[in-house]
């Protein structure tokens, strides 16, 4: 299939797994955020990793690298 099938390219999907594994930090981190979570319609509170425009993460966990984090 061709590229514009897809939002994600391979390359943008392995930079995300390796914030998650903790190989590379994301570029924004919200701790304890408070936000609407749309599916249980209720307010809750996370921490947020936000990698270049995307939502990376949403949970309880921290990212293991830091160094570029804002």
């Amino acid at each position: 299939m061709e590229q514009k099938y897809f939002r994600w390219s391979n390359k943008q999907l392995r930079e995300h797994v390796e914030i998650i594994d903790g190989k590379r930090s994301p570029h924004i981190l919200f701790k304890n955020a408070t936000y609407l979570n749309s599916y249980m319609r209720e307010w809750m509170q996370a921490n947020i990793w936000i990698y270049d425009d995307r939502i990376i993460y949403v949970g309880e966990k921290l990212p293991a690298q830091l160094h570029k984090c804002e």
